[in-house]
């Protein structure tokens, strides 16, 4: 693969490049872990601010319906971007425990949103593995919060499903392995 330079962000728009993800309107658009900022790519590459989380962005993801989910890690907690800019805290806690810090997320094709939570790296790992993956199902009561792996792995950071959704693939990057 011969790879070619797309994009770059200019300094004081940010460093730690990461997620990259497609708006609602397919612009290609990524994080900077951090400033907090989202930004995006227009068609003749210019960069172009879209909002910033005042926290740690470390992934994002867009819905069905075109809302952008966001993972930051110093504000502990998943995200919501409304249609006004505005960020909302769609979960932060978990049995009155606060969320280490999410790192990852993504959804299935029921739209139920599955992501890790790690905290910052070095805080779980072999020496401590307390990261977690939680799914957030839709449900006849509306949306439910549920763990899948609880305090129990080396620093997860990456998580996706099959596409029939019978398997959860997640990265736990202490043991450098994918686990299944």
């Amino acid at each position: 693969m011969d790879a070619k330079l797309f994009a770059t962000c200019q300094q004081g728009e940010g460093t730690d490049i990461r997620g990259p993800f497609l708006d609602r309107e397919g612009a290609l658009t990524f994080l900077c872990q951090s400033c907090g900022d989202i930004v995006s790519c227009d068609t003749d590459r210019s960069i172009i601010n879209v909002g910033n989380t005042g926290g740690q962005p470390m992934d994002a993801a867009v819905d069905a319906d075109g809302v952008l989910y966001i993972a930051d890690i110093a504000h502990g907690a998943i995200l919501v971007m409304n249609p006004d800019g505005k960020y909302r805290t769609l979960v932060g806690s978990y049995e009155s425990a606060q969320l280490q810090g999410p790192s990852s997320l993504c959804f299935d094709a029921n739209r139920n949103l599955y992501f890790t939570d790690s905290g910052g790296l070095g805080e779980t790992g072999l020496h401590n593995p307390r990261g977690s993956v939680f799914t957030i199902s839709n449900s006849e009561g509306g949306p439910m919060l549920k763990p899948i792996a609880l305090n129990c792995l080396a620093y997860p950071c990456g998580v996706a499903v099959s596409a029939d959704g019978r398997f959860i693939y997640v990265c736990e990057q202490a043991q450098n392995r994918i686990i299944r």
